[in-house]
């Protein structure tokens, strides 16, 4: 191997990713993913009824006195935060249903 190639290879191993454009299905995941606030989620069969649809709370796990499950790992966003932003997200589409009809 040459050292042309090599110095080629570490050139490409030191670059960051290519940059990708934020699109709106992307932040509306993590706007909805209950993990960024240290709750617990999981996204296969739910032991409630989800209340509202469209919003992240189906993806928490809760303990057996109906509190969410808190995992050990830092928060990026505090757990009020969040439950604020599901109530808005919820309230937002509901607005909107009702503006088409």
């Amino acid at each position: 191997m040459g050292i042309q190639h090599r110095q080629d290879i570490q050139r490409r191993r030191n670059q960051a990713p290519a940059a990708r454009t934020w699109s709106s299905t992307m932040t509306a995941k993590m706007l909805r993913n209950p993990r960024y606030a240290g709750m617990v989620s999981y996204a296969g069969r739910h032991r409630v009824q989800a209340a509202t649809a469209g919003d992240g709370w189906p993806l928490v796990l809760f303990d057996d006195e109906g509190r969410p499950l808190l995992g050990t790992w830092e928060t990026i966003v505090t757990p009020k935060i969040w439950s604020q932003v599901q109530f808005e997200w919820q309230h937002r589409r509901q607005s909107n249903e009702n503006q088409e009809r």
